[in-house]
């Protein structure tokens, strides 16, 4: 029996194990590297439209008694800038984000032909700053129709005009299932087409009364999480 045949190295098991390591390391790196893009990039952006967006919040310090609705976190400009560029925006477009925060997505939508945008918020303190950020605002975004609006989700009357909705997680459970219920009820009153966009957050499974159908979705850089484009028929 040749025993150095079934005996395995020592210095076998070390390499691969220094191997490993030198991957997740390298992950770690790549990962550092693309978030430190990433804020590069929302810091250009917010500079560039003479806006403040990227102070997250957090739902105590907003006053948000129910779990359901979450803490203020803004969208990456390049997931926003992707998934809009998706979209065959026209002026008779208009945008509505729940859950608007300090406006990010609001100002981002401005620079696309909708022919109003609208920001709506159960905090009066991110809506009194999203405003701030709008008479601060530079650029073609500023010559747009802008409306930032205080109000909770489940009450929320949802204008019969708009044709493109963005949520960025802003709520869930019997929140989101009563916003879709108000959803619904605009398009009994205005029937049309609507587009629907969410980041990580279940839309589809939200409301029964709306026939919705998947018709994109992209997997951000940062945190992995999904935005799904929903068609509601």
């Amino acid at each position: 029996m040749n025993v150095q045949a079934t005996i395995k190295r020592p210095d076998q098991d070390i390499g691969q194990s220094h191997t490993c390591a030198q991957c997740e390391e390298g992950a770690v790196k790549i990962h550092r590297t693309i978030e430190l893009a990433l804020d590069m990039h929302d810091r250009f952006w917010d500079w560039r439209l003479g806006i403040q967006t990227r102070q997250p919040y957090s739902a105590v310090r907003l006053g948000f008694e129910s779990a359901e609705c979450h803490k203020y976190t803004p969208s990456e400009y390049r997931d926003l800038f992707v998934v809009l560029d998706k979209l065959a925006v026209s002026d008779k477009d208009v945008f509505l984000d729940m859950g608007a925060g300090l406006g990010r997505a609001v100002f981002v939508a401005a620079m696309y032909p909708f022919r109003r945008v609208m920001g709506v918020d159960k905090s009066d303190t991110m809506i009194g700053m999203a405003r701030e950020n709008l008479s601060n605002l530079r650029g073609k975004a500023a010559h747009k129709n802008i409306e930032f609006v205080q109000s909770d989700a489940t009450t929320f009357i949802v204008p019969d005009d708009i044709t493109v909705v963005f949520l960025y997680c802003p709520f869930h459970g019997s929140v989101l299932t009563q916003f879709m219920g108000q959803v619904a009820q605009s398009l009994t009153r205005n029937p049309r087409p609507l587009t629907i966009v969410g980041k990580n957050v279940e839309i589809a499974a939200s409301y029964n009364g709306l026939h919705m159908a998947e018709v994109a979705s992209y997997r951000c850089l940062a945190g992995g999480h999904m935005i799904r484009v929903y068609r509601v028929a």
